[in-house]
């Protein structure tokens, strides 16, 4: 047997060790919890924060050069039917007060006609 064998460790050298082992197993464990809480950080950092600054750049460049840009800027059939059914409706109070404004002048003019024929 070795030196280091046959020498035991006294209550106190056992108490260090022990108080040295749970420090260690600390260490570790805050060391563990400062990189899960650096990881989303760093990766906040340098994905999210790169694509937000330069995503709106990256898509009007290659929307410019795209030779799709009147495909994408033409209205689609379902808007413009809609366009065309609000534009109906617009002009439906025009065409309720231009025919009450005819039947108004009709009456005054009946009116008319019956005055003269007394």
């Amino acid at each position: 047997q070795t030196e280091v064998q046959q020498h035991q460790l006294t209550p106190t050298e056992q108490r260090d060790c022990d108080l040295i082992g749970q420090l260690i197993h600390s260490y570790f464990q805050i060391v563990r919890k400062n990189i899960l809480d650096t990881v989303p950080k760093a990766i906040m950092n340098f994905l999210v924060n790169y694509v937000k600054d330069n995503l709106q750049s990256e898509l009007v460049s290659k929307l410019y050069k795209s030779e799709e840009c009147d495909e994408l800027l033409k209205e689609s059939e379902h808007v413009a039917q809609r366009r065309r059914e609000a534009a109906e409706m617009l002009k439906l109070p025009a065409f309720g007060i231009a025919i009450v404004k005819f039947r108004r002048l009709r009456r005054t003019n009946n009116d008319d006609d019956v005055k003269i024929r007394k």
